[in-house]
């Protein structure tokens, strides 16, 4: 069995170079982590299995890091108000919730939900549904609908409470909905309707 690697935070990755192993990232402070830094560390890990290939066709020995590594990942739920799937940080195996839980290696990541199969997507179409995310959030429909629909739903509550106002003035002082008048009122149209239906004449 493959024991998981050292969880690391990612930085940059260089390429390999003669019998250089690509470097791997560095470490960063979790209060650092914006949710995508993780995807510095899978590109490591690509051009890090490649060049172990390298050295297997070329009969060089391995790197100082295998290409069997892989790491555990969680979701970054830091505001519930703003839901990006795609935002995830990298985590020791103890600190993993095991209901909902992401292990990254070269080949892609995986996606363990409680009750359902594991969904596998390749780096490569991780990293492009990341871009395409990204570049559908930054479209002014969506950037600003929050802050759109929080208008929308105050003039929708403003606009309904003025006619509840409406309402009540019209209900409290109009003849025609008041109970002494509105039977005079009734009678006095009456009698104009039949007024003008007669024909005057001498």
């Amino acid at each position: 069995s493959v024991t998981p690697a050292p969880l690391t935070p990612t930085g940059n990755a260089s390429p390999s170079n003669g019998n250089a192993s690509p470097s791997k990232p560095s470490p960063w402070p979790e209060s650092e982590d914006d949710g995508y830094r993780y995807l510095t560390l899978l590109r490591w890990m690509v051009r890090n299995a490649a060049d172990e290939e390298r050295r297997v066709a070329n009969a060089l020995p391995p790197g100082p890091h295998g290409a069997d590594e892989f790491v555990y990942l969680a979701r970054l739920d830091r505001d519930p108000n703003d839901w990006q799937p795609y935002a995830l940080g990298v985590r020791e195996y103890h600190g993993v919730d095991r209901t909902d839980y992401y292990t990254m290696s070269a080949q892609g990541i995986t996606h363990f939900l409680d009750g359902a199969q594991p969904e596998f997507i390749t780096a490569e179409r991780w990293e492009l549904e990341v871009a395409n995310y990204k570049k559908i959030k930054s479209l002014t429909v969506f950037r600003t609908y929050k802050k759109w629909k929080s208008w929308k739903l105050w003039r929708k509550s403003v606009m309904s409470a003025k006619m509840q106002r409406a309402a009540s003035v019209l209900e409290k002082n109009l003849f025609v909905l008041d109970p002494v008048f509105a039977p005079t009122i009734d009678k006095v149209r009456d009698a104009c309707r039949e007024l003008s239906e007669k024909r005057l004449s001498k």
